[in-house]
């Protein structure tokens, strides 16, 4: 079976997020997010994995709106280009 891809050029996205060591804390991390968020319901949400899943850096994220005001979050911005 033959798959076939293609590239997406995106644009950068602002984000709040939270991070955590590797993949095995993923759902450690959202459900934080989702606590500091109040809901996540309304938002876009994205998870990214900088580095191996053993030991990289995984941020679950959710977009920001211009009403936010979040303490305890970290902002930082997925960068955009090829996928």
């Amino acid at each position: 079976m033959d798959k076939k891809f293609s590239e997406v050029i995106i644009d950068s996205i602002p984000v709040w997020c939270v991070q955590t060591k590797g993949v095995c804390g993923v759902e450690e991390a959202i459900i934080s997010l989702e606590f500091k968020v109040k809901s996540l319901s309304g938002r876009k949400c994205y998870g990214v994995l900088t580095g191996p899943p053993d030991d990289g850096i995984y941020r679950a994220c959710t977009s920001i709106k211009v009403e936010d005001n979040f303490k305890g979050l970290e902002r930082w911005i997925i960068p955009g280009g090829i996928c």
